[in-house]
Parts: structure tokens; C-alpha cells; sequence
């Protein structure tokens, strides 16, 4: 149940604020694990052994409509073409290796694309996230061979379905272990910082603030694990118990972070 220990680790990245690609790199791994290509286990090798960053470039995904990915991969004899661009890519400057996701016939496709592959352009963007870099990347007529893609070409639906839920437990443990550290803090913050002679934490409006907070931090915990064990087992209740983690957590752990600075005056 290697996604549980991960998510255990994902918790404590967010918890001290620690930057690098841990969702990204995660996915890659897992789009590529399996793949018998030399393209494919020679980047898998480098990305696990920590001489390279892959990041992912989903320009195509399963809440798409038709017409609404940014990113084409299409045949062209024996090589494959890729069109589009796609923004914020984390790591996407410090990267060796791009797993691009596009719109193909049939279906979605996924193609390992070498970062200094001809045609690739990376162009930073400005964050508010101070412990993650995203950029834009470009791909202006990428073309390689067909041994370059992931999986079966407009086949990937079901892989690329899987790697999303994959990210939304990273994401939603590492979020979880943010509130964390952001509660702690405000915790201690009303009990040891007075006003009038009292604690801000003896004021009952404020406890009423603080026992909000709280239950926000433990549902959060809760649909976390929840989705963390589904999507590890594979169960019929992985896809939504991702999506209600990736949910309520997006709404719950800024509120949480918001609430925190509030009653840090």
C-alpha cells in the first residue's frame, strides 16, 4: 500500500512547509511504472534514483469536454506530434523529463517527452507559493517516435483517471499537514498572547472559532485517509472519495489558513 506510506509522507512535507515536486515526481513514476520501453525505464531509473525531475503536463484530462484540452498528440507515420501548451507545470524549468497528457483520436494519449526535445519551450511563471516553481510549457510541433509514448496512443483514459486520484491524495495529505501546522500554531497563539489581563483563548467567541477550526482539521484528516486507502486498494469508491477529499479540503484548508491569520490580528 505504497500510496498510504505516501500520503503519511506527503502529510509531513505540508506540515514543514517543504518544497520540491513530490506530487509530480509521484505521478511520473507512476505513469511510467510498468513500461517496458528503454525510453521509458531509463527516465524511471533517473527519476527514481533522484539525478532528474519528471513533471506532469496534463493537457488533457477526464473532466475535459470536447474541444476544451490544450494539448493534441497526433500520428504521423511512425512518430507521434504533439500541439499546445499547458499552464502552471510544476518544476517544469528544473525538469529533464516532461509526461504529457493530450487529446488524440479515440481517446487521450501520454508521451514521455525529453525536456530539450525541439519545440519544447519553458517559460516561468510568478507564484505565490514560495516552496514550488510552475511555468508554462509550450510544445510547437514535438515530434517523436512512437516508442516515446506511454501506453497504448489514444488509449490512457483509464491511466490517466488513476494518476489524477493519485494526485488528489498527495495533495490533499500534504494540505491536511498544512492545517495542521497552521492550527497548532494559532492554538498556541490565543494562549499565550493576552488582552484586558485574559488569554485570547478564554474568550468564548474566539473558542467557538477555534472549535470550528477543529472540526474542519479532523473531517479533513478523516477523508484524507479515506481516500488515501481507497485509491491504495483500488477500491469502487476510490474515484469519489478523491474527488471529496480534493473538495473539501480545497475549501476547508484555505478557510483554516484564513481563520488562523485572523485571530493572529
Amino acid at each position: 500500500r505504497g500510496l498510504v506510506d505516501l500520503a503519511l509522507l506527503a502529510y509531513e512535507f505540508g506540515k514543514h512547509a517543504a518544497p520540491g515536486p513530490l506530487v509530480d515526481c509521484n505521478v511520473a513514476v507512476l505513469a511510467l511504472s510498468g513500461q517496458a520501453g528503454e525510453m521509458q525505464q531509463a527516465a524511471l531509473g533517473e527519476v527514481l534514483g533522484g539525478a532528474a525531475i519528471a513533471s506532469v503536463c496534463l493537457g488533457a484530462a477526464p473532466w475535459h469536454m470536447p474541444g476544451e484540452a490544450s494539448v493534441t498528440v497526433r500520428r504521423d507515420g511512425d512518430d507521434v506530434v504533439i500541439d499546445g501548451a499547458i499552464k502552471p507545470v510544476e518544476s517544469a524549468a528544473q525538469a529533464g523529463y516532461f509526461v504529457v497528457t493530450g487529446d488524440s483520436d479515440g481517446g487521450m494519449s501520454q508521451v514521455l517527452v525529453p525536456a530539450d526535445t525541439p519545440g519544447v519551450t519553458v517559460k516561468p511563471l510568478k507564484a505565490i507559493d514560495v516552496t514550488r516553481r510552475f511555468a508554462k510549457v509550450t510544445f510547437a510541433g514535438v515530434r517523436l517516435p512512437a516508442s516515446a509514448l506511454i501506453g497504448a496512443f489514444g488509449q490512457a483514459d483509464a491511466a490517466v483517471a488513476r494518476q489524477v486520484q493519485h494526485a488528489a491524495v498527495i495533495l490533499a495529505a500534504e494540505s491536511v499537514g498544512a492545517m495542521d501546522a497552521a492550527f497548532e500554531m494559532t492554538l498556541d497563539w490565543t494562549f499565550n498572547r493576552y488582552t484586558f489581563g485574559r488569554a485570547l483563548a478564554s474568550y468564548q467567541a474566539l473558542k467557538h472559532r477555534m472549535a470550528d477550526m477543529k472540526s474542519w482539521l479532523e473531517a479533513s484528516h478523516a477523508v484524507s485517509d479515506a481516500a488515501a486507502e481507497a485509491v491504495a486498494d483500488g477500491n469502487d469508491s476510490a474515484a469519489e472519495l478523491a474527488s471529496a477529499a480534493k473538495s473539501y479540503i480545497g475549501v476547508q484548508g484555505p478557510e483554516l489558513c484564513q481563520e488562523g491569520v485572523q485571530l493572529h490580528g
